[in-house]
């Protein structure tokens, strides 16, 4: 095949339109620049210079992994949750924010820890905790084009942690492998 050829048949397969499902929201750019905000619809583009960048807007819920805690007073808590969110504001959750999930990830467990470093075990509570985390994460993700609507708290539990580090085992207690 010459390049006319495979020029014409790369450019039948980039499609002159984007569509936005109504449960989408999305960007218009052209030329790599900002130009408009969509909303649901069929929208024509120029291929190879304009593109539309989509994220889904209604609400979504992600899992905070388990994670331990030390509490003001040295106890250990397990902990984990949940935040419940839609996205608000395309442009800015497209733009402005990387990865505005894992983000969001990462400040829930971040708030968590910083509410539970400062509490004893008998002062800190589930409810307190959630209303604490909630707050903080309404506060932040305002700019990243979120609404968090919900965070709930999924486990809560003081556990002991033992740390065994492969260099610290003793050799008496390395079985030798049998042949």
């Amino acid at each position: 095949m010459n390049f006319w050829t495979k020029l014409t048949e790369f450019l039948l397969n980039v499609p002159p339109y984007g569509i936005i499902y109504p449960n989408e929201g999305g960007v218009f750019l052209r030329g790599g620049h900002y130009k408009n905000t969509l909303t649901d619809g069929f929208f024509w583009k120029w291929p190879l210079y304009d593109s539309i960048q989509k994220c889904i807007i209604t609400t979504q819920v992600i899992n905070l992994p388990n994670q331990s805690v030390t509490t003001k007073d040295g106890h250990i808590i397990a902990v984990s949750g949940a935040i419940e969110y839609s996205i608000s504001d395309a442009r800015k959750a497209l733009l402005c924010i990387y990865d505005y999930d894992t983000s969001l990830q990462n400040l829930g467990m971040a708030f968590i820890c910083h509410y539970l470093n400062r509490q004893s075990l008998k002062t800190c509570g589930v409810n307190d905790l959630e209303k604490d985390v909630l707050r903080g994460l309404r506060g932040k993700v305002e700019d990243w084009g979120l609404c968090i609507s919900k965070f709930w708290v999924t486990d809560f539990a003081e556990h002991k942690v033992y740390r065994i580090m492969a260099h610290d085992i003793p050799v008496a207690l390395i079985e030798p492998e049998e042949n």
